[in-house]
């Protein structure tokens, strides 16, 4: 188990490959897809995107766990934290997957250091 208080989650708004009136038209909502675009030209990062959540360990910090979610429309970081019901189940996943990356990096040390014994036994380092 990680402990949380070494844990720091990085919140941002990347850009959506699918377009908003790709999305939108798809619901039959044109008029929701132009003023989400009219919002995204104005500057509003969070008005289409999707957003990506990373997990850091402060004792490992060359790794990370990652997680996004795809065609989000909110006002701002603030919204989609308070408002989307979503943060928590990717806090969640972006936890499980570093948790993955710390285990397969213990691994692969264990194994290096394996194979650096049988080399210093051969006389080969």
């Amino acid at each position: 188990m990680i402990d949380e208080s070494k844990l720091k989650y990085t919140i941002e708004a990347v850009d959506e490959i699918i377009a908003p009136h790709e999305y939108y038209n798809d619901l039959g909502a044109g008029k929701a897809a132009q003023r989400t675009q009219d919002r995204l030209d104005a500057g509003n990062e969070w008005a289409w995107c999707s957003v990506r959540l990373t997990c850091e360990h402060k004792d490992y910090p060359f790794l990370e766990g990652v997680t996004y979610l795809g065609c989000c429309s909110y006002d701002s970081e603030n919204d989609f934290v308070m408002n989307s019901g979503y943060i928590e189940t990717m806090k969640d996943e972006a936890r499980q997957c570093l948790e993955d990356e710390m285990i397969n990096y213990i691994r692969r040390a264990g194994a290096l250091q394996e194979e650096l014994d049988w080399l210093s036994e051969k006389g080969d380092c």
